[in-house]
């Protein structure tokens, strides 16, 4: 069973943890369904980390030869079993929390499977847009049912969650996926972060100003320290997972927003 989290990427799944109970505090669930959904969405996450795995094994011989799927720890069919499960469980459980809620887990299990399944990973924008809808924008908005919280850690994901391609650029020019970085170079990478941070906190500003959300939830500015870090750590080893320190940092710095924001709203 040890071998088979492993697959699923556990320093990630604690992180959903925290996002998920901090979206269930700002929209008042009871404490049946905070479990149930945040059961519900560790288990989609977990499905679309296996499966991604799944798919790129043969990318992964090159970018990165220590995991479980690259080193046969896990037999494939078991693997499959235990994604199936996971799939499957995420979505039961989400239709006893409501049909919003299940529509809106459909959605997300699309997204997450169609990252690895469709050619969303040919353009590097497609890819970026496409991973913080999945990370960012539907989780939040799911849960919260606030469009201004979901665009908020929809540009959060934008700006950093690239980070975990950069040190992936051989497997992944080789097999025609196209990053922020293998086209565009470190430079431009920062840059981007740099970009799409500063969004994130300019449209966290005016979304106070338009009383779309509390002033309160100006409290998220204390990651601001966070974003100026993530593009120095690129070169640094990880931390806790198993792509590079900045990686680690972006999400440190996504549950942290969401925790801030929820005590600001709650």
């Amino acid at each position: 069973m040890n071998k088979l989290i492993r697959l699923a990427r556990p320093f990630t799944l604690g992180h959903t943890i925290i996002i998920s109970l901090a979206y269930c505090s700002i929209a008042g669930f009871d404490f049946k369904t905070t479990i149930l959904a945040t059961y519900s969405l560790l288990a989609m996450h977990a499905f679309a980390q296996m499966t991604n795995l799944l798919f790129d094994r043969k990318i992964d011989k090159i970018n990165k030869p220590w995991r479980p799927t690259v080193t046969s720890e896990v037999k494939l069919h078991r693997a499959i079993i235990f994604d199936l499960f996971c799939m499957i469980s995420a979505l039961a459980i989400a239709h006893l929390i409501g049909d919003f809620f299940f529509t809106m887990m459909v959605l997300l299990w699309f997204f997450a499977f169609g990252f690895t399944a469709f050619p969303v990973r040919k353009n590097q924008f497609t890819h970026v847009f496409w991973m913080a809808t999945t990370r960012g924008f539907i989780p939040a908005y799911m849960i919260t049912q606030n469009v201004y919280i979901a665009i908020l850690m929809f540009l959060w994901n934008c700006a950093f969650n690239p980070t975990k391609d950069y040190k992936d650029v051989k497997g992944d020019l080789m097999y025609g996926i196209k990053t922020i970085v293998n086209q565009f170079g470190k430079s431009v990478l920062i840059e981007w972060m740099c970009t799409w941070g500063a969004m994130f906190y300019a449209t966290l500003l005016g979304f106070c100003l338009a009383c779309a959300l509390p002033m309160k939830a100006l409290v998220c500015f204390a990651t601001l320290p966070l974003a100026y870090a993530i593009p120095r750590t690129l070169d640094e080893p990880p931390a806790f997972s198993d792509n590079n320190l900045a990686y680690d940092t972006y999400w440190f710095g996504f549950t942290l927003n969401s925790v801030l924001l929820a005590v600001a709203i709650s």
